[in-house]
């Protein structure tokens, strides 16, 4: 978690602390505002992290071969 900007770091501790408490209506807003920074919350075992959210394929420019032989 290291390698994350520090406001998605803090906003990822915090909303660590609203699950711990159990609080899930302020851990849903927080990852609804870590989504409009771009960035996805990932929850695992060993605590929760982020990743980009990448453009979804369909936001991609590419040539479409259904018209090639």
């Amino acid at each position: 978690m290291t390698d994350l900007p520090s406001d998605v770091r803090d906003l990822l501790e915090e909303r660590s602390a609203a699950r711990a408490d159990r609080d899930w209506a302020r851990a849903d807003e927080l990852r609804a505002r870590l989504r409009d920074l771009g960035w996805e919350p990932q929850d695992t075992a060993s605590g929760s992290t982020a990743r980009p959210i990448l453009p979804a394929a369909t936001d991609l420019e590419l040539p479409s071969l259904l018209d090639e032989p």
